[in-house]
């Protein structure tokens, strides 16, 4: 795997269904600028603390639906599919920016980091809240 100057995020993992549906917007992230596709969630309007919750809260209410084995066989499906995908990436590759919409400037791994990353928070945020580590952040869950 290339050397990489924007470090990908690694999500905790957790058994929260939460876990599944974030890892399958990034992976759907990448994929779409693979395509060179724009995903609906690099939109403006879900890139709020409000969508944010509304995501989770229905990422929580549809795990709720299934039963654990399928829970965890889709957590483990999608957690090695976002690994190949960002292991997939050559450096060149990595580096090269991704043409969508505005954003023409952006490389792969800035996008990458960016969709692991909570809008308008320090990156690995979310998973600092997880791990119950915000205060090495220097932040608090505000």
């Amino acid at each position: 795997m290339p050397d990489r100057s924007v470090t990908p995020v690694t999500r905790c993992a957790t058994s929260s269904p939460t876990s599944s549906v974030w890892d399958e917007i990034s992976l759907a992230v990448l994929t779409e600028a693979r395509a060179v596709r724009r995903h609906w969630s690099l939109d403006p309007r879900w890139e709020t603390r409000e969508a944010g919750q509304m995501l989770n809260a229905s990422g929580v209410a549809a795990g709720r639906e299934l039963p654990v084995g399928l829970l965890l066989h889709r957590f483990a499906s999608v957690h090695d599919a976002l690994l190949a995908e960002l292991g997939s990436y050559s450096e060149a590759e990595w580096h090269a920016p991704v043409p969508l919409d505005a954003d023409t400037g952006r490389m792969v791994g800035s996008l990458a980091q960016y969709v692991m990353t909570v809008p308008r928070q320090h990156p690995y945020w979310h998973a600092a809240i997880h791990l119950r580590r915000l205060s090495a952040m220097g932040t608090d869950q505000g």
